[in-house]
């Protein structure tokens, strides 16, 4: 059984413990109330103790004795609170029994729309419903469902409907024409594509006016999953059905959160920096892969556009030259923003000899002035990752570089990086990342945090056109690509605050706050975000044109700053303008 199952069950547990407690809570006020107010029926000095103590309990079953005299107030009260107790436990027990015809019930009303469907109750798809379920109404379907499991998410109010996600009637019981999401968590690709394909066929059906049905898709196989997104084998078969491939993708979601807490800026570089940014991937597996592409995303610093310092990538697998074939297949226009290298320093491939390998990582470490991040990104020897990534924060300790270490769940070594314990000898610049429990929530998978930027991002974006009498889609009818280009904007503005030495935070009234940047800054931010969104187009596989053709991929934009058009460098002037009011949005301000 999955750690995830025994924790939820647990959690569960806990959920419906308040019940317990009113009901005991209950019982013992009326047999307290009943308790004296027999003793005060009695009416003599001596009552009979045993006496007066059955007939108590007697309220809690509406079987108490007849009573001739004039019954006092505690007594009477206790009668109604005993009354009220039998209600509550019938109630409980009833819902016990019918738990799952009650949320059918409740399914099946006329008004029902905008739930979550999850396909597939695994380490994933529990996860995703126990988490989400006090947001939005979950509905969970599962063939073989472990019944710890069951338990787990029946406690939380999910409905689980038992049965095969790829027949048509049983999506239809559970409603997808009506709802937000379909989420495709299944262990096999191939059921989670048919669900997604079953989905579109049923999304054709949805009510009018409700949001687009969007389908997040789960694909373990890389190449399958660039398969499916460069060929576009999911064309929609209605306006109100979309697909989503990244979202629950665990290896990019891991790289883009790492580098989000942890980036490859870990010092400021600014404009006249001749600072080299440096990425040592030490595993290139699906993970190494993931981390390598989130770096030329948003390896886009001050002194790339200034000094044109490309981010410098090194791929270190036992395999090099097949690790250059694949990247160049699958990612022919990353070697555009990196220098990429491929190095195989395992003496006789193994990958045990520590020694060896320490010494030989060490001396990859650029010459002159360079920031770096070793990532150990072996997908499945933790144990190596933690064991080579502490030994060679030893050895470069003193140099400007930081080491993360993939690790899958916080049970193991990554406990050790708690604030708690970190303090007795890991050093600050050793950091841990893609836990599960970190990357498998509700939040991190849905974005509803993190769109809040994006989503202004884009009505800045919206508005400016509106004023030249253009009408742009509003964020809820953008495609996922579209969304996502927003995020990794949003993403990058840290990036950008910190090129100028500023950084946002929680609105100080105390502190004075930048509200607008100087002209050179200004102009140097725009650039930035020209390079990143050149970066984003052309690692999506678009490519240059003369007229822009959204459905063919190609954009006419694709070209250096200084030779784009004055009407298209204003879009990213717009943006920057934009960015202290956005970051007021959440909350936050920049300061020096």
């Amino acid at each position: 059984m999955s750690n995830v199952t025994e924790e939820n069950a647990s959690g569960g547990q806990s959920h419906s413990s308040w019940r317990l407690w009113l009901g005991i809570i209950l019982a013992l006020t009326a047999l307290g109330f009943g308790c004296y107010g027999y003793w005060k029926y009695e009416g003599h000095p001596d009552p009979d103790i045993w006496s007066v103590f059955y007939h108590s309990i007697q309220l809690l079953e509406l079987d108490a004795p007849f009573l001739e005299r004039s019954i006092p107030w505690q007594l009477q009260l206790g009668r109604y609170i005993g009354a009220f107790f039998l209600f509550y436990a019938v109630l409980l027990g009833v819902m016990k029994i019918f738990h799952n015809e009650m949320l059918l019930l409740k399914l099946r009303l006329p008004w029902r729309r905008g739930h979550v469907v999850i396909c597939g109750l695994g380490d994933l798809g529990l996860r995703l419903a126990l988490d989400g379920c006090p947001r939005c109404f979950i509905v969970a379907i599962e063939r073989h469902c472990k019944p710890a499991a069951l338990e787990a998410a029946r406690k939380k109010g999910i409905l689980v409907l038992e049965g095969d996600a790829c027949d048509p009637a049983m999506l239809r019981t559970a409603r997808i024409d009506r709802a937000k999401f379909v989420i495709a968590t299944c262990d096999d690709d191939r059921t989670n594509v048919a669900i997604t394909s079953l989905a579109g066929q049923i999304a054709a059906q949805r009510p009018a006016g409700l949001e687009p049905l969007t389908c997040r898709l789960l694909v373990q196989n890389i190449s399958l999953r660039e398969l499916l997104r460069r060929e576009n084998v999911f064309p929609p078969s209605c306006p109100s059905f979309s697909v989503n491939l990244d979202d629950l993708h665990h290896w990019d979601t891991a790289a883009r959160q790492a580098l989000r807490i942890h980036p490859l800026d870990f010092e400021p570089i600014r404009k006249n920096d001749e600072t080299t940014g440096c990425l040592v991937v030490v595993g290139f597996g699906q993970m190494g892969w993931s981390m390598a592409l989130q770096a030329a995303r948003t390896g886009h610093h001050a002194n790339t556009v200034e000094k044109k310092k490309q981010l410098r990538l090194i791929i270190v697998a036992p395999d090099p030259e097949r690790c250059r074939i694949e990247l160049r297949n699958h990612q022919p226009n990353l070697e555009k923003f990196c220098d990429v290298s491929f190095e195989n320093i395992f003496p006789d491939n193994c990958w045990k000899d520590d020694h060896t390998v320490i010494a030989k990582l060490t001396a990859l470490f650029p010459p002159g002035d360079a920031l770096v991040t070793y990532a150990f990104c072996r997908d499945d020897d933790e144990t190596t990752n933690f064991c080579q990534g502490v030994a060679l924060a030893k050895a470069v300790g003193g140099r400007r570089a930081q080491v993360l270490i993939y690790q899958r769940t916080r049970k193991g070594f990554a406990a050790l990086f708690s604030k708690e314990v970190r303090r007795t000898g890991l050093g600050a610049r050793v950091h841990a990342f893609g836990m599960r429990e970190d990357i498998l929530t509700w939040d991190t998978i849905i974005r509803e945090s993190e769109d809040i930027l994006a989503r202004a991002l884009h009505e800045n974006y919206r508005a400016h056109r509106a004023r030249e009498g253009v009408d742009e889609s509003a964020w809820e009818e953008l495609s996922d690509t579209l969304k996502d280009s927003n995020r990794q904007a949003a993403e990058h503005i840290e990036v950008k605050l910190r090129a100028l030495g500023y950084h946002s935070a929680t609105e100080d009234a105390g502190r004075e706050a930048i509200t607008r940047f100087t002209e050179d800054d200004f102009l140097l931010l725009c650039k930035m975000e020209h390079s990143r969104w050149c970066a984003e187009r052309w690692l999506a596989g678009w490519e240059y044109g003369p007229q822009t053709d959204r459905l063919r991929k190609i954009n006419k934009c694709l070209v250096p700053w200084d030779d784009l058009l004055p009407a298209d460098q204003q879009k990213d002037r717009e943006q920057i303008e934009a960015i202290p009011e956005i970051l007021s949005r959440i909350g936050k301000s920049i300061y020096r």
